[in-house]
């Protein structure tokens, strides 16, 4: 069910969102550098075009202590 289109990008919005609260509960800071860059990463990912190392390393990218 939660592969339905209608829930895709619920899914993987609510998914980054998680990921950037447990990068700030464990004293980083997750800075996204440009919401269209950003949204593109998120499409791409949703897509299948990236896979989840390139989209972690890209993660990593903007995590600051």
């Amino acid at each position: 069910m939660a592969n339905v289109p209608a829930f895709a990008h619920g899914n993987l919005a609510t998914a980054f969102l998680r990921a950037v609260a447990l990068i700030e509960l464990n004293g980083y800071s997750f800075t996204l550098p440009d919401g269209e860059v950003g949204a593109q990463k998120l499409r791409d990912f949703a897509e299948r075009r990236l896979g989840e190392r390139a989209l972690a390393e890209w993660l990593r990218d903007w995590i600051e202590e």
